[in-house]
């Protein structure tokens, strides 16, 4: 668990264990966001600091653009993918068939109620991070 309070560098210390994690031949890394405006934040900064190849996969469209005929399954990437949690949650079959060797998940705690029953978007996203090494984001530890 990263956490602090906001603008204090958790994205960048993310970065730094996901760029290790690649390095160290790790290449299946799942970043799960929130919301679209978070994945601009964090594609801007990938751009502008950090090497490490990724795919953004938030739509259909994005979906088509980046699965082939070698592997319909768009998850299936050699580079970090970049999701949203309803993304990854409405697809979550084809999500949690690749096994993730990191999950980061970005404001995590908005999956603090996993546990209640009728968190299905939560539970969802559990499943799909399996047995992964999970590094959870967020400004408010105590939840």
């Amino acid at each position: 668990v990263l956490c602090d309070e906001a603008g204090m560098g958790k994205s960048h210390e993310a970065m730094l264990v996901i760029n290790q994690k690649w390095l160290e031949g790790c290449s299946r890394i799942l970043l799960v966001i929130p919301n679209a405006d978070l994945l601009h934040q964090w594609t801007e900064m990938l751009e502008r600091f950090y090497t490490v190849p990724y795919v953004v996969l938030t739509s259909r469209k994005e979906w088509q653009i980046h699965s082939t005929s070698d592997h319909p399954n768009a998850f299936i990437q050699d580079a970090i993918v970049i999701t949203t949690y309803d993304f990854a949650a409405d697809n979550e079959e084809a999500a949690k068939v690749v096994n993730w060797d990191l999950t980061v998940f970005e404001e995590a705690n908005a999956l603090s109620p996993v546990y209640q029953e009728d968190n299905k978007q939560a539970k969802a996203l559990k499943r799909i991070a399996g047995d992964s090494f999970k590094l959870l984001l967020t400004g408010t530890p105590i939840e």
